[in-house]
C-alpha cells in the first residue's frame, strides 16, 4: 500500500497500540477451521464462502487461524496480526471478497499470576490503569449466560468477568475513540454472539448511516485451544476487526472518480449447475465471483432482484 493510502493510515493507528506479526496467505484447512474448533458441519466451512486452492489448502479467510501458532511460539503474551483475507460473498458498500483484518489477543498465565492474587486480581489491577473514553457504549448483557453464552468449566466467574471487562475496554479505546470519538457522533453497543473458538463471545456494533453495523467480534478464548497449543495454564481474550469497516466510521471520506452507473443482468440457468461446471447448484456467491472477475473494483453493489423457476 502507498504511504498515505487510507487503509495504511488506519493500520498504523491501530498498530501503535500493539505488537504486529507477519502471516502467510495460504493456510491449511486444518489451521483455518479444525484448530479453532469448528464443527464439521459449520456453515462457515462451506465451499461457496471461501477460496479453496486444493482439498487441504485455502486462501486465508480470517486472521484467527494464526492464533494457535502465534501463542505456541511463546514470544509474547499479547499480539496484533494484520493481513489481507479472502471470502466469497455479497458485494455491497460494506462487504467485499478481499479485505484486511486485524487480530488482537492477550493472555495471562495462571502460574505467574498466582503470587499476585490470581488472574482475576491481576487483570482488575490492569483495568484500573487503562485509559478511559467518553463514549457511551451499551452493554446490557451479563458477562456470561448459562443458556447461550457459557462460562467455561475451567474458568471461575471472577476470571471470566475480569477478562470480559479488559476485553471490552481495549477494543473500545482503539476502535471507537481513535476513529469515531473525535466526531462525537459514534454510537456503539456490545451484543452476545457465537464463535466456535471463544466463550463467552460478543461483538461490538456501531450505528452508521441508519443501520447497526458489526465492527468486530471477540471473546474469551476456549481453554481447549490453549491446551492444544501447549499453553494450558494461560487464559485470555481475542478479537478480530476489519480495516475497511473501520474506514467506514472513521474520519476518512468516501469518494469516487466515476459516476454511478446501474445495469441489469438477466440469464438462464439449468436446473443444476455451478460456475465451475458439474452438478453442484449455482450459488448466489458464484454470481458475485463472476462480477468481480469482470468488473473488478468498479462494482460497488450487486443485488438479486428477480428469481423464478420455470417447470
Amino acid at each position: 500500500m502507498e504511504r498515505r493510502w487510507p487503509k495504511l493510515l488506519i493500520l498504523e493507528d491501530i498498530e501503535s497500540c500493539f505488537r504486529r506479526g507477519n502471516l502467510p496467505i495460504l493456510v491449511s484447512v486444518h489451521h483455518c477451521f479444525d484448530s479453532l474448533g469448528f464443527p464439521i458441519d459449520h456453515p462457515g466451512m462451506s465451499r461457496t464462502d471461501h477460496y479453496y486452492v486444493s482439498e487441504d489448502t485455502i486462501l486465508r479467510t480470517f486472521t484467527s487461524e494464526h492464533h494457535a501458532d502465534t501463542f505456541r511460539s511463546g514470544t509474547s503474551d499479547g499480539f496484533l496480526s494484520s493481513a489481507d483475507v479472502y471470502r466469497l460473498g455479497t458485494i455491497d458498500r460494506s462487504h467485499y471478497p478481499v479485505f484486511h483484518q486485524m487480530e488482537g489477543a492477550r493472555m495471562w498465565s495462571c502460574r505467574e499470576c498466582k503470587a499476585r492474587g490470581g488472574i482475576a486480581g491481576v487483570i482488575k489491577y490492569e483495568v484500573e490503569g487503562m485509559p478511559r473514553h467518553g463514549i457511551d457504549v451499551e452493554d446490557p448483557n451479563p458477562p456470561f449466560y448459562e443458556m447461550r453464552n457459557l462460562l467455561q468449566v475451567e474458568h471461575t466467574p471472577d476470571e471470566a468477568q475480569a477478562v470480559g471487562v479488559h476485553l471490552r475496554l481495549c477494543p473500545e479505546h482503539i476502535n471507537l475513540e481513535e476513529f469515531g470519538g473525535e466526531r462525537g457522533t459514534i454510537e456503539g453497543g456490545w451484543v452476545e454472539v457465537y464463535f466456535p473458538f471463544t466463550s463467552p463471545s460478543c461483538e461490538l456494533d456501531v450505528f452508521w448511516q441508519g443501520n447497526w453495523l458489526e465492527l468486530l467480534g471477540s471473546g474469551v478464548v476456549l481453554q481447549s485451544l490453549q491446551k492444544s497449543t501447549s499453553i494450558p495454564d494461560k487464559l485470555g481474550w481475542a478479537f478480530g476487526v476489519g480495516l475497511e469497516r473501520e474506514g467506514e466510521i472513521s474520519r476518512l471520506v468516501s469518494f469516487s472518480t466515476f459516476p454511478h452507473y446501474y445495469n441489469n443482468v438477466a440469464f438462464w440457468l439449468p436446473s443444476s449447475s455451478s460456475a465451475a461446471g458439474g452438478q453442484m447448484p449455482f450459488h448466489e456467491n458464484d454470481m458475485m465471483e463472476i462480477v468481480i472477475n469482470v468488473a473488478g473494483d468498479l462494482a460497488e453493489d450487486v443485488k438479486l432482484v428477480f428469481n423464478k423457476q420455470y417447470l
